[in-house]
Order: C-alpha cells, then sequence, then structure tokens
C-alpha cells in the first residue's frame, strides 16, 4: 500500500499495530501464535482494586456513623447528668 504502520514492541513475541495511524493500538500481533487480534486497551484501574477501595470507603463511612452516634448518646447522658 505504499503507507507506514507505527508498530510497536510490546514484550519478547507480541507486537501493537496502529492500522489507521490514529496514534492508538488497533491490533496486537502474537509471534508465537502466528495471531492477529484486536487490541484492547486495559481502563487502567483494576476492577478487584476499585472493588478494594469502594469497601475501604464503606468501611470509614460506617465507622463515622459509629463515633457520631456514640458521641450523640454521650452527650445526652452529660445532658441528663
Amino acid at each position: 500500500t505504499n503507507q507506514e504502520t507505527p508498530v510497536a514492541k510490546e514484550d519478547a513475541s507480541k507486537y501493537l499495530i496502529d492500522s489507521d495511524g490514529d496514534n492508538t493500538w488497533d491490533y496486537i500481533y502474537d509471534v508465537d501464535t502466528d495471531t492477529l487480534d484486536k487490541y484492547e486497551q486495559s481502563s487502567g484501574m483494576d476492577l478487584t482494586l476499585l472493588l478494594a477501595i469502594l469497601a475501604l470507603i464503606g468501611i470509614i463511612i460506617l465507622i463515622l456513623i459509629f463515633l457520631l452516634r456514640k458521641r450523640e448518646k454521650e452527650e445526652r447522658k452529660s445532658r441528663i447528668l
């Protein structure tokens, strides 16, 4: 086609290919298996990490609610006495 196609080596046997020149990888070629597959870029944040962060935020919120309720009970007791 007389057109240059950007290629980058991902690891020892895999190459990334930008077939349309838009600066995003379109395909991944595996030399070992001689296969060409569509390239799917990862979102950057692993789902497990995201779930762990959300769980931690939930735990922090529960602790804050518990501490606020405990504080309210103590204030009520001090008003009664």
